[in-house]
This record gives C-alpha cells, structure tokens and sequence, in this order.
C-alpha cells in the first residue's frame, strides 16, 4: 500500500520534503534507531518545521499533526514509537513536546540544512547567471548572423 503525503508535504517543494525526511533521519540515527519508516520520519519532520518555524519545542495534536500529518490512525500509529522510543514526550490534553536532550541536536541539524539551503541557493543564482550570459552570446550570434546574410 503506498503511503499519502501527509498534508504540510502537499504544499512543500520536492527539496523541502526531502529535507525534513534526511532531517527526522539523523536524529533517528543520532538515537540508534535503525527500523524507522518514512512516515515516521514525514511525521517527525513536520514537528521539526514546526519547531524551525516557532521556535517551540510543545505541539498540540489538534493544531499541529491533526492539520499537517495524516490522518488520526496514522498519526498515532507513527507517534506511538517516536514516544516509546523518547523523541517526543506526552505532555497530556494532546499536547507533545520534543524532548530537552535533543533539542540541542535539533538546532545543529537545523543549522547544517541552513547552510545547505544558501549552498543550493547560490549555485542556483550561478546557473541562472549562466544561462542569461548563453542566452545573450546566442542573440549576439544570431543578430550577426542576420546582418551577414
């Protein structure tokens, strides 16, 4: 059965979507654990742009994972190993917070896909340059073309 994207991943780019996977990934790898699936990293990285965003570390089921995840069965089935597995705490009254040990490796992960983001932007901005200097040497050869026949 193939897995729907949960509903932040509809609005996100491809690079975005990928990003939060790789950044759910390494702190899954940073705690050992090898048996995660996608949708728990999809999952985990909805809290992670949650917490990029806000600056907050607490979620509230109903205002975060209710509007961006999947839906209700599958939200708790992912979230049931992120708690047994500690990346997340029950705070009760459908609230969940990160917790305090990782959210230190939370902020370096953060700050490393940071720099990946301007190191993408920048070769972006170099390409289109590129490109726009083609295209002007492509006009010029064909305006003396034009002028010579």
């Amino acid at each position: 059965m193939k897995e729907r994207e949960p509903g932040l991943f509809k609005s996100l780019n491809s690079y975005t979507r990928q990003r939060q996977v790789f950044a759910s990934a390494v702190i899954f790898k940073a705690h050992g654990w090898c048996e995660w699936e996608v949708g728990h990293a999809k999952l985990f990285g909805i809290l992670l742009w949650q917490y990029e965003m806000k600056k907050q570390g607490k979620f509230k089921y109903s205002k975060t994972l209710k509007k961006e995840g999947y839906g209700r069965t599958h939200n708790y089935r992912l979230l049931k190993p992120l708690l047994s597995k500690t990346f997340l705490r029950k705070e009760g009254n459908g609230h969940y917070t990160l917790v305090p040990e990782d959210v230190r490796l939370i902020q370096e992960v953060s700050k490393i896909l940071k720099q990946l983001d301007n190191i993408g932007k920048q070769a972006e901005v170099m390409q289109e340059s590129v490109n726009i200097v083609s295209s002007e040497r492509i006009m010029r050869k064909n305006v003396k073309q034009n002028h010579v026949g």
